[in-house]
């Protein structure tokens, strides 16, 4: 299912969601842009598709790191089960547990961006993680919200890849 063409259009799309971001805080560095940006952004990338940025610590922290260097990020690819697979239902309780796990970043300071996007319109999403330091990943591992998330969605929507 994953050949080397997969791997590099995967990073393309993380680096499409990295170049976007940069961008949004460069477009909005004057803006007082608060709460709003800590709970979830949507917004659309040139193309049209769908994207939210959530920033829990909000821009300034996003600012004070350097998106030209090197970031510790964690990227998780999906591949969904066909729409007439999923429930309505199901599509519900995967966004709710979406903003649970959105909920739980403010309690992660190592978290500094979220971004989820569309990889095609209308079709299947990816994220990418931007972290303060790899800690984040091991306290991320033992938060209870998190392994909700894996076990559900992968189990009942998708199968997810990490990068």
């Amino acid at each position: 299912m994953c050949d080397l063409n997969d791997f590099a259009n995967d990073f393309k799309f993380l680096l499409d969601l990295k170049s976007y971001l940069k961008e949004y805080i460069e477009t909005n560095a004057s803006k007082n842009v608060g709460d709003e940006i800590n709970k979830g952004i949507h917004s659309k990338l040139v193309d049209g598709r769908s994207i939210r940025i959530v920033l829990p610590r909000g821009c300034d922290v996003l600012r004070s790191v350097s998106l030209e260097n090197d970031l510790n990020f964690v990227g998780f690819i999906g591949f969904c089960k066909p729409a007439d697979q999923v429930s309505e239902t199901l599509r519900d309780k995967v966004w709710d547990i979406d903003g649970k796990l959105i909920e739980e970043f403010s309690n992660h300071e190592d978290i500094i961006a979220y971004l989820s996007a569309e990889r095609t319109i209308g079709g299947e999403w990816g994220n990418l993680v931007l972290l303060q330091s790899f800690d984040a990943i091991e306290k991320w591992r033992d938060c209870p919200v998190h392994h909700t998330a894996i076990k559900y969605v992968n189990i009942q929507v998708a199968s997810l890849f990490t990068c």
